[in-house]
């Protein structure tokens, strides 16, 4: 058991190693466009009563946003994967027989009148044509 716990603590210590340079190349960035920003706003607009903390919190949103466009693009990347898959032809497309979607959009069309008569009956012709149960909708 004890090599088995070496083996963990040195795949730990490894990963570890990568992953802060990968976090420490993230917060070198941010930390340095939030020294970039600066130099370009606060001429126009005035040293803030505390820099240091503007900077930290500018960092931290870049370092943030960083990481969200990053799981964005990962997830619009797998959706372009997942299109290039599709058929190519259109009447091979158009030909699915599910027009849930656009009973839906018809549905929620703005020229329709809110009223409480009028969702009872949306409710009801979603649940009916649109395949959902009693719990699907709420």
């Amino acid at each position: 058991m004890a090599v088995g716990l070496e083996e963990a603590a040195e795949a730990l210590d490894e990963i570890t190693r990568v992953l802060l340079v990968v976090v420490l190349e993230l917060a070198e960035d941010a930390v340095q466009d939030a020294f970039a920003t600066a130099l370009d706003r606060w001429p126009r607009t005035g040293v803030p009563d505390n820099p240091g903390a503007w900077i930290v919190t500018t960092a931290r949103n870049r370092a943030i946003d960083q990481v969200r466009r990053e799981h964005v693009l990962a997830d619009k990347t797998a959706l372009l994967a997942r299109l290039e898959s599709l058929p190519e032809d259109a009447a091979e497309v158009n030909a699915l027989p599910d027009e849930r979607l656009a009973l839906l959009f018809t549905c929620c069309h703005p020229a329709l009148a809110v009223d409480v008569v009028e969702v009872a009956a949306l409710t009801e012709t979603v649940r009916g044509e649109g395949g959902f149960g009693s719990s699907g909708l709420r």
